[in-house]
């Protein structure tokens, strides 16, 4: 199962990839939590993030690059079976404007009968990520 979001965010792709690649950036928008983050082929980070009494040990690992445009992280969490991608694009619109598409792919892989692995959830969370905190966070930085 895929979940695709989509939006305008008002910056150039060139500003944009750098709020969606650089740490400083990511602890703004995105978990606070990880530890490090380096856009190269088999970069792996792990980090926990509370959710409600449950702790999901997330394992990132960077799959695919596409320099200034996207990549693909191999989404696991420790302690669960299941595995997903995460695919981050971005598409210029003007030179201050960009379209970003997120898509996790192979939710449907982690326990169904754990609220936060469901569709539903999913899908809330990623237009939470993207609508919610990573649109406004790239407002603060025209």
């Amino acid at each position: 199962m895929k979940i695709i979001v989509e939006e305008n965010i008002p910056l150039g792709q060139v500003k944009l990839w750098e709020v969606i690649t650089h740490i400083d950036h990511l602890h703004q928008w995105f978990f606070k939590e990880i530890p490090s983050f380096q856009l190269d082929i088999g970069f792996t980070t792990v980090f926990d993030v509370q959710s409600n009494t449950r702790t999901f040990p997330h394992r990132w690992e960077v799959i695919d690059i596409n320099r200034d445009t996207s990549y693909t992280l191999k989404w696991e969490y420790d302690g669960y079976i299941g595995t997903s991608t995460l695919q981050f694009s971005i598409k210029a619109v003007s030179n201050q404007e960009s379209i970003i598409t997120v898509i996790a792919d192979g939710i449907d892989s982690f326990p169904q009968d754990i609220e936060e692995f469901k569709p539903e959830n999913c899908k809330a969370g990623w237009n939470y990520f993207i609508k919610e905190r990573l649109k406004p966070y790239t407002n603060t930085l025209k």
